[in-house]
């Protein structure tokens, strides 16, 4: 009875960690496309800025491009596991990995969490069809 009381339980690991995997493999599908900035907050103040430009694209084979205010761009890889977007830019020498939490992924929105000066900032995407 205990033999077959382990092996239910290490099915069921199984089954959960496969479950997990898929989990963020759909997450994952559902980050890739191209997002558009609809709002930026830091300290819970939102921040007025000219918001238009500021693109976010993630592509299936591991990649990102971002483009912000003041014509500032980045590009390179990303890893997105338990939530955490983990993003290197690999157009600058001597760039440390930077890492994002994904508070909310739907269809249509993505809210990223950060720090900047020591601030939690958010920022809220809206997926462009």
């Amino acid at each position: 009875m205990i033999y077959s009381t382990k092996k239910a339980g290490s099915l069921g690991l199984m089954a959960f960690m496969l479950a997990l995997s898929a989990c963020n493999y759909f997450n994952e599908r559902k980050l890739q496309g191209v997002w558009q900035a609809a709002e930026v907050s830091e300290d819970s103040t939102k921040i007025e800025v000219d918001l238009t430009k500021v693109v976010l694209k993630i592509e299936p084979e591991k990649r990102y491009y971002y483009h912000g205010t003041l014509n500032y761009e980045e590009a390179g890889t990303y890893k997105f596991r338990d939530n955490l977007l983990y993003i290197k830019d690999t157009t600058q020498n001597n760039s440390g990995e930077k890492i994002m939490e994904v508070l909310l992924l739907s269809d249509d929105s993505l809210f990223l969490k950060m720090e900047e000066n020591q601030k939690p900032r958010i920022l809220k995407l809206v997926k462009q069809k």
